[in-house]
């Protein structure tokens, strides 16, 4: 491969990089205002989280054969 091919892949390897790492930055900066630890060390849990009951979608019953 020529140097300036190499080199021509890597930058555009590198800067889609750059971006999806500058959008992943951006969309966690806007829920940094919630924090989800205590100042006494316990775990909140989202607020969306608060009200839902998850439901098993398995048995917890061994099959009898």
């Amino acid at each position: 491969m020529p140097i300036w091919l190499r080199s021509f892949t890597f930058s555009k390897i590198n800067d889609f990089y750059v971006e999806e790492n500058a959008r992943v930055k951006k969309a966690q900066g806007n829920n940094s205002n919630t924090k989800s630890v205590t100042t006494d060390g316990k775990v909140t849990s989202p607020e969306f989280l608060k009200n839902v009951k998850p439901k098993p979608t398995y048995s917890t019953k061994a099959s009898k054969k």
